[in-house]
């Protein structure tokens, strides 16, 4: 091999090691690149879905606040109902709770004495026992 054979030979080797650094040096901006790509459309995908999740909760929470509103209106309604129906006056009342203690009494009465169950309920006043068939 001749000295200039020898140096040709030298210098397609460099220039091909030259080459191959260049393309190893473009294969890592590449790779750079589409690190840095890929990381930007994850933000901004993310982004896109926690605007999507914000949408979905605020259109929940509408459709819950129409929901107990709703309610709150027919919970009104029913009290203004309420309160439009006639009430017994306060002599009424009285009556109702003097007769309500003297029933109670008259049973604490019979329990002290002991007066069978049975015997109670028969002889019980006809007030009581219409308040009781009314109950049910």
């Amino acid at each position: 091999m001749s000295p200039e054979e020898y140096q040709r030979i030298k210098e397609a080797e460099k220039e091909h090691l030259r080459s191959l650094k260049k393309l190893k040096e473009a294969v890592r901006g590449m790779r750079r690149q589409q690190a840095v790509t890929g990381a930007v459309e994850e933000m901004t995908g993310g982004r896109q879905q926690a605007l999507d999740k914000h949408e979905e909760m605020v259109e929940k929470l509408a459709e819950e606040t129409a929901l107990s509103e709703a309610r709150l209106e027919i919970a009104l309604e029913a009290e203004a109902e309420k309160d439009a129906a006639p009430q017994p006056s306060l002599e009424e009342m009285e009556e109702l709770m003097q007769q309500a203690r003297a029933n109670a009494l008259l049973r604490q009465m019979k329990m002290e004495m002991g007066v069978p169950e049975q015997e109670r309920a028969a002889s019980a006043p006809p007030s009581d026992a219409k308040a009781e068939a009314e109950a049910p």
